[in-house]
């Protein structure tokens, strides 16, 4: 069951599964999103007939990258952060509020779903 990370209690953040849910593509280890122009509703899809213009692409860089790569719905938040912590060291601290602003930035703009195990 997807849920919202803002209304998770801080403390069981770390247990939610964050699954892809939107066009991506890589590029020389950077990961751009694709972005549909018209939006994702009825109503885009019927413009995106009409007027087929290319997504707009939203580049990630390397710390969003990694953590990207890495939601593929089975690796938790939290095994997320480690594997962040384990390859960029300090560069990602502090780490937890970090990684929540970020996924909750993804889900806000629907590019991930957070998953809750239970």
């Amino acid at each position: 069951m997807a849920r919202r990370l803002r209304r998770a209690p801080v403390e069981d953040w770390g247990s939610l599964r964050p699954r892809r849910v939107c066009d991506w593509e890589e590029r020389e280890g950077v990961v751009h999103l694709l972005v549909p122009r018209f939006g994702r509703g009825r109503l885009a899809r019927w413009l995106a007939r009409w007027w087929p213009l290319a997504p707009y692409r939203l580049c990630l860089d390397e710390i969003g990258s990694f953590a990207w790569r890495r939601s593929d719905g089975r690796a938790t938040l939290r095994e997320i952060g480690e594997a962040l912590r384990d390859r960029f060291g300090e560069r990602v601290e502090p780490l937890g509020p970090r990684l929540a602003t970020f996924f909750a930035r993804l889900e806000r703009g629907r590019f991930v779903v957070l998953e809750d195990p239970s």
